[in-house]
């Protein structure tokens, strides 16, 4: 009878104690107020309750089973943080302008210009003016020492040039308008990867295709260039030389979604082998639908050449012999990028 008294006694000191481990601020008349996961937001310490609620779920604490789910209501979804921060993230051409404004990527004009998808050609209309804005890099990967602050300068003016103008859609009228932000990258860490890129190289021969130019794919961002179409550094060039950006710019027409097809007339731009520099009103037009149909800013600017991030070197083209595209290097249309 002793030892059954002892047991007893033992079994309820234990569940004394176990009772004050449970929350031993209790005994000294202090009210807790613990961490949670959810920072408060459910309670997440039971106690002796039977059933609790943990978020949209119901709890029976003595069967350790799942009572219920509650349904949660969506419309508080609006006021959470990471909805309402969408709208207030920085847009990712931000960083190349900031020493101007904190807003000049946008014209100073953040609600109605802000680029959400990072392009770098895209597009603002204002009533009857649509702004082509196009921010891109030049490089030089040919053996020529060629004056690249200048190739760059003639570059953006060529593109304004030809593409700013008149056009209609619906009976309406518009000017097309253009902000174009090209720079002379010294390696590609200067390039972003939204960036439209100009690589100058080298032309090297036979060629399975010739050309002095081509783009890597229609609507695509890379335009190698030959670099004999543009002057070298040096006093004389720089004095007497003049860089012809023709090629440039009709490659540029195919980044923005022009076709040969689309030229009528042989002093449009998009004529192949001519010297035309201009384009309709019906091909400005195109360029802006192309823009809203996803076919523009297509595809990469860079690959992984000899463990070194390098241009893109490939050529995207239709065979009209197999009547499919094929994608080659750009040594098969007689360019070379020098690395």
């Amino acid at each position: 009878m002793k030892r059954a008294a002892l047991f007893l006694g033992i079994l309820f000191v234990t569940c004394l104690v176990t009772q004050a481990q449970e929350d031993i601020f209790k005994k000294h008349g202090i009210t807790k107020e613990p961490l949670t996961l959810s920072k408060g937001k459910y309670k997440e310490t039971f106690y002796n309750e039977e059933i609790m609620q943990v978020g949209t779920v119901l709890i029976n604490t003595h069967t350790n089973k799942v009572v219920k789910f509650l349904e949660e209501d969506t419309t508080k979804y609006a006021y959470r943080a990471e909805t309402t921060s969408r709208f207030l993230t920085v847009d990712p051409l931000a960083e190349e302008f900031y020493s101007w404004s904190p807003y000049v990527y946008v014209m100073n004009n953040p609600i109605n210009a802000v680029d959400l998808r990072g392009d770098s050609v895209w597009f603002t209309i204002d009533n009857d003016i649509a702004t082509m804005h196009v921010t891109g890099k030049v490089i030089n990967r040919s053996s020529d020492n060629i004056n690249m602050a200048r190739a760059a300068k003639n570059l953006a003016s060529g593109i304004s040039k030809a593409f700013g103008g008149k056009f209609e859609v619906n009976g309406k009228t518009y000017t097309m308008k253009t902000d174009v932000q090209i720079t002379a990258a010294s390696s590609m860490d200067d390039v972003s990867a939204s960036d439209h890129l100009f690589v100058l190289s080298d032309k090297i021969e036979p060629a399975d295709i010739p050309g002095r130019a081509a783009t890597n794919e229609m609507g695509g961002k890379v335009m190698s260039i030959w670099a004999g179409d543009f002057a070298d550094d040096n006093w004389l060039s720089n004095t007497l030389s003049y860089n012809n950006t023709r090629s440039s710019v009709h490659e540029f027409g195919h980044a923005l979604g022009l076709s040969h097809e689309s030229a009528s007339g042989w002093r449009n731009l998009m004529v192949q082998g001519a010297g035309g520099t201009n384009v309709t009103s019906s091909q400005r037009g195109s360029i802006i639908y192309n823009y809203q149909q996803g076919r523009l800013n297509k595809g990469s600017n860079s690959m992984i050449v000899g463990g070194a991030r390098q241009p893109n070197p490939t050529y995207k083209y239709y065979n009209t012999n197999n009547k499919r595209f094929e994608v080659i290097h750009i040594n098969s249309i007689g360019l070379n990028h020098k690395y």
